[in-house]
């Protein structure tokens, strides 16, 4: 019936009242009048309501249309890399909701509370007065769900979170059918990120602690323990671990003392994180029914550490001999201009040095040959050492260096660094000059110019 929440109210001297909660998604409908194709251009809305047996009053409080970027996964959560889907007879239920401070503060038998440490955010209203914006959560509820399987939702993104230091988010945990029924640690939150879900993916499971009944202490409705606090690096050292152990090809787990599991599948790389999933596992229960809140997903430690850059010039007037010219420019990784953000700034280590000169070099032999000799000659050499390995685009390059074997190192410093120099000559115009004085014969040697290059 869709129906989500709902609360009793009885206002001083009146009749007892209840409302209820309805989130119905549209494209679960149960039938389809004319031809209409699709939903992009919905023109009108009629409701009307049947079933009942006398005369009702209903009334309305907000009708509003609401969308979410998470979808739901239809495959299993597979560690060999294989597209499995879930069996369409499956008799697992799972409904995607949204609760939140303002709708569901009284809700039972565990009502909404705002995280430990999170406030609300304010707007200022027409009127000067500073109104607290509604906080809510992403709610997983799922029934039936048999035991070693998952259910969750993904959303797919292009980020680099390579200037971060920490992953944090809050996870709640509460049976449906009874307070008691699921003890702690018997359910898992799932998080992968990566470039898929299937193949190349970062995974953390988090042993979960789930929520009395009836209870509003917002410490045991968002208990610590399932909290993700996590440091990035940690998973590029379990990436380190996997490539040294040599199971490049196969997952990869390890187990922290606290029980949260990290794994690698793949080679996904934190910057280029394009999914990014979030679900529940049943680990120890022959069958679970659970209802799970997602809340504040986010990015901490922010990585604000400078470089510098540095360029030079010099010009040398040799004389009547020629000109010299000697260029540098350096900049490390983290230099940037004022304008750009944090992560347009430079991730690498470059150095380039150029030098050029023009030279008559007929000044060096005696006058009298009438010799013209221009030449003009030029090097550059530019490198450009990145912070991080092409190839594993989170994991340092001087790290990478530092794990491998002394027969391996060359070969990844050389893939790595990109070196590129360029060298030039040329000989132009090169001619004798009329030193006689005596008028010039078209087959003299003065009127012949030779060049090479």
């Amino acid at each position: 019936n869709f129906i989500t929440d709902s609360i009793g109210f009885t206002p001083n001297g009146g009749i007892p009242e209840k409302w209820y909660l309805f989130r119905i998604p549209i494209a679960q409908y149960e039938k389809k009048v004319g031809n209409i194709p699709d939903f992009k251009s919905i023109r009108f809305i009629r409701m009307f309501l049947t079933g009942f047996e006398d005369s009702v009053v209903l009334r309305f409080a907000k009708l509003e249309l609401v969308r979410n970027t998470w979808r739901r996964f239809s495959f299993e959560l597979d560690t060999t890399g294989t597209y499995k889907p879930i069996p369409t007879n499956t008799t697992t239920t799972f409904n995607q909701l949204a609760v939140n401070v303002e709708e569901n503060n009284a809700r039972r038998p565990v009502p909404y509370r705002t995280p430990p440490g999170v406030e609300r955010q304010q707007a200022l209203s027409n009127n000067n007065v500073n109104l607290l914006l509604n906080e809510q959560s992403m709610s997983l509820k799922v029934c039936n769900l048999a035991k070693l399987e998952s259910r969750g939702v993904f959303k797919t993104m292009n980020l680099d979170l390579r200037q971060y230091g920490r992953m944090q988010l809050y996870i709640h945990a509460e049976s449906v059918n009874s307070s008691s029924d699921i003890r702690d640690n018997e359910l898992y939150g799932v998080i992968r990120l990566g470039a898929d879900l299937i193949n190349n993916y970062y995974e953390i499971k988090i042993p979960l602690k789930m929520t009395p009944w009836f209870t509003s202490d917002a410490q045991l409705i968002w208990p610590l323990q399932n909290e993700l606090d996590l440091a990035l690096d940690r998973l590029i050292q379990l990436k380190v671990s996997r490539n040294n152990n040599g199971q490049v090809s196969n997952y990869f787990k390890q187990t922290d003392a606290d029980g949260k599991e990290y794994a690698i599948l793949g080679n996904p790389n934190l910057g280029e994180v394009r999914i990014f999933f979030l679900g529940v596992e049943n680990r120890n229960r022959e069958e679970a029914c659970t209802e799970v809140w997602f809340n504040e997903l986010r990015l901490s430690d922010l990585d604000e550490k400078g470089g510098w850059a540095a360029l030079g010039r010099v010009d040398i007037q040799l004389a009547d001999l020629g000109t010299l010219y000697i260029a540098g420019a350096a900049h490390t990784a983290g230099f940037g201009t004022l304008e750009q953000r944090i992560n347009e700034r430079s991730r690498d280590n470059f150095t380039q040095f150029d030098i050029a000169t023009n030279l008559e070099l007929g000044k060096l032999i005696p006058q009298k040959t009438g010799m013209s000799i221009p030449f003009y000659a030029s090097y550059s050499k530019a490198v450009s050492t990145p912070e991080y390995d092409p190839y594993d685009l989170d994991v340092k390059l001087k790290d990478k260096l530092k794990a491998a074997s002394g027969d391996n190192k060359d070969s990844i410093r050389d893939d790595a660094v990109d070196v590129k120099t360029i060298r030039s000559f040329a000989f132009t115009n090169v001619r004798k000059n009329n030193t006689s004085g005596k008028k010039q014969q078209i087959w003299s040697i003065e009127n012949i110019d030779v060049g090479y290059s």
